[in-house]
């Protein structure tokens, strides 16, 4: 059975106690019974609802070799170079200066490393 788990780039931090489904993406409080004081759109005293323009990032269901989940965005490493991975409506896939797109599953995880992500680390793909 496939694990189905969401992030969210705040702008500031990435959050991962996040439900997304057909209502929108939310926060869910952990501390202080769910309540954020300090935000007015929460729905119920358990969670608070993001903007629409807060995109949820979906855990792709692979790991690294560290065992770090690697969900869409984020950056990868393995022996043939940098590559970022989106969704891209039927599966995750990876993708690279100069190649065409490929499937995420092509990759030998034993061999990937997660180094970054396109919010908090955009400088890796340069050069």
């Amino acid at each position: 059975m496939k694990i189905v788990k969401f992030r969210v780039w705040t702008g500031i931090e990435m959050e991962y106690n996040v439900m997304a489904g057909k209502f929108g993406t939310f926060y869910v409080n952990p501390s202080n019974n769910g309540l954020d004081e300090n935000d007015k759109a929460s729905l119920t005293p358990f969670n608070t609802k993001y903007s629409e323009d807060k995109e949820p990032l979906m855990f792709t269901g692979q790991c690294d070799k560290d065992g770090e989940e690697i969900y869409e965005n984020d950056i990868i490493e393995n022996e043939f170079g940098k590559k970022v991975v989106k969704w891209e409506g039927s599966g995750f896939y990876c993708h690279e200066k100069h190649f065409p797109p490929f499937p995420l599953d092509y990759l030998t995880f034993d061999k990937v490393k997660k180094i970054g992500n396109l919010y908090e680390t955009p400088n890796l793909l340069e050069k």
